[in-house]
């Protein structure tokens, strides 16, 4: 088994991962699948841009914890930082590989997969939080495409700084 993040409950109650200042909170995967398929019932199909944004707002946080990972604020080392955090952060099986001008980022078993809504589309919540913590950590754009010609296990997000 991985090691995950060492998280204590300090004397006010609050959850803390080891050596970080921020509070957690410890939320089940569903609950992912649960927002988006509320949001579909509210919205309909505008539930995935939403589902996106959500999480590019998580990642805009989540950055925090990833450049404590990182070695330098060299491209590579944040990816690999990135890379790290989803793993040890449960979000399934996690591989980034580089082709040249852009990075594909591969996981098996995510959050918004293990718990399929209806009406949402794959991926959207994953790919929004890879595109905060990029964005937050280089101070550029990028763009993440999700590919859907992967089986239904598995998200393919390509990503790419934008010009």
């Amino acid at each position: 088994m991985e090691e995950a993040y060492a998280i204590k409950l300090d004397e006010n109650g609050i959850l803390r991962i080891e050596g970080s200042e921020e509070d957690y909170l410890i939320l089940p995967a569903s609950t992912i699948t649960k927002i988006g398929n509320r949001l579909y019932q509210i919205v309909g199909t505008a539930a995935n841009v939403h589902l996106m944004e959500i999480g590019r707002s998580i990642g805009r946080t989540l950055a925090e914890i990833v450049s404590h990972q990182m070695k330098s604020n060299e491209e590579g080392d944040i990816i690999e930082a990135i890379d790290e955090y989803l793993t040890r952060s449960g979000f399934g099986i996690t591989k980034l590989e580089r082709h040249g001008d852009h990075f594909d980022v591969i996981i098996e078993r995510p959050p918004s997969l293990r718990y399929k809504g209806e009406g949402l589309k794959k991926c959207r919540f994953e790919a929004g939080i890879i595109k905060g913590i990029l964005e937050t950590l280089t101070n550029k754009k990028w763009q993440v495409q999700i590919d859907d010609s992967v089986n239904d296990e598995k998200c393919l997000i390509h990503v790419r700084e934008m010009q």
